[in-house]
């Protein structure tokens, strides 16, 4: 179980879908018992969100997707 100050070093992380499935819960069922934690969780949600608006979206270079794939081990699909 994760401590009230490891929950709290996680909430950015969490805000952008960037933890582990057991590390998320954790944080989940903290949030769902500690006003400041969600409060603070929410903020980071809110700030993600505001970034994402700033920059147009972008298209990625024709090359990535079989770079990609031959870094996985595919070479096609």
């Amino acid at each position: 179980m994760m401590t009230h100050e490891e929950i709290t070093l996680s909430l950015a992380a969490h805000a952008l879908d960037a933890l582990e499935p057991d590390e998320a819960r954790s944080v989940e069922e903290h949030v769902s018992i500690c006003a400041e934690c969600c409060e603070e969780l929410w903020s980071f949600r809110d700030t993600a969100g505001e970034l994402v608006c700033l920059f147009p979206p972008m298209e990625p270079p024709p090359e990535l997707r079989a770079r990609i794939l031959r870094s996985i081990g595919l070479e096609s699909l």
